[in-house]
């Protein structure tokens, strides 16, 4: 190398010396911002994960709450009464077409199955 290539570079090292905190304290700001940006992206998507979990582990629970309670409808158990019916053994009560087309009957089957807690069902004569 020659001296005035020398030269010129250790003027380039003292600029780039000097220069480079300025460059930094200015570049600061901007690089912040959008590492906050960054930042505050990634909280949310990780809250979004964590309301995910959550509710699904409320949905799975509420599964096994479902389960046991159809496992136990039909089993009887010291707790429940003896007169007690299970759901699925009540029968519905069953019109005739014919008897279904008379407002009267009608209305009054259809209280009798809500006051009882079955369906009311229309079916076919013979």
């Amino acid at each position: 190398m020659t001296t005035a290539d020398e030269q010129n570079t250790r003027l380039m090292e003292a600029f780039i010396e000097k220069a480079l905190p300025k460059l930094v304290e200015a570049l600061a700001p901007h690089v912040e911002g959008q590492i906050a940006g960054l930042k505050d992206n990634a909280t949310k998507l990780l809250d979004e994960v964590k309301d995910h979990r959550r509710a699904s582990a409320e949905k799975d629970e509420l599964l096994d709450q479902m389960r046991q309670v159809l496992e136990a409808v039909g089993k009887p158990s010291p707790t429940m009464p003896q007169t007690f019916t299970p759901p699925a053994a009540k029968k519905p009560i069953q019109l005739t077409r014919e008897q279904a087309r008379d407002p009267a009957i009608y209305r009054a089957a259809k209280a009798q199955a809500e006051k009882a807690g079955v369906p009311l069902q229309i079916v076919r004569e013979g």
